[in-house]
């Protein structure tokens, strides 16, 4: 994603069929989930996209998961050999 300033921060992931730009993280405790939030937001501020989600370990706390939608950012979570998520349905 280049930037108007110059540099090139990127997103873990860009899903070109659904337009969907996520931000993967290691954890789901409280400090790894409110810097990747303000990633996927910077991030979003540069690249065209439908749906913004974040890609973590295990389901976060459901205060957490709030946190996530009222700024209109999924949570998506490995459900076995599925995966599982969280709100916000793609735009079709």
């Amino acid at each position: 994603i280049p930037l108007p300033g110059g540099g090139y921060p990127f997103t873990n992931i860009f899903n070109k069929t659904t337009n969907e730009l996520i931000e993967a993280n290691a954890s789901a405790a409280r400090v790894y989930v409110r810097a990747a939030l303000g990633q996927a937001v910077d991030y979003s501020r540069f690249l065209k996209h439908e749906r913004r989600s974040l890609l973590l370990p295990i389901k976060p706390a459901p205060d957490l998961v709030d946190l996530l939608h009222e700024y209109a950012v999924g949570v998506i979570w490995p459900a076995g050999q599925v995966f599982d998520r969280s709100g916000l349905p793609i735009a079709e």
